[in-house]
């Protein structure tokens, strides 16, 4: 016979909504972490391809890949930890 134990089990749940990363936690370490993960493949991509642009294709790189993905939902997740702001504005 199968006994099943009645102790409560801690869950962190975890959702993506429109890009934008939301846990049980209010501090957005889990969406700070993934634009981190991001920010930084895109840019060591760029620093990879950098020499074969031109000024304008590079300006054009960062405008269009680089910063919208530090600034988008700003709004939303703009009340996040000082730890994860910090991470961020590192970049």
């Amino acid at each position: 016979m199968l006994k099943i134990k009645d102790e409560p089990t801690e869950q962190e749940m975890e959702m993506k909504y429109l890009a934008i990363v939301l846990d049980s936690q209010p501090n957005f370490k889990n969406h700070g972490k993934r634009i981190s993960e991001t920010f930084r493949a895109n840019l060591n991509c760029f620093k990879m391809i950098r020499n074969c642009l031109t000024f304008d294709s590079a300006l054009m790189f960062l405008n269009s890949v680089l910063l919208p993905r530090l600034s988008y939902g700003v709004t939303t997740w703009s009340q996040a930890s000082q730890s994860v702001m910090r991470s961020i504005e590192c970049l």
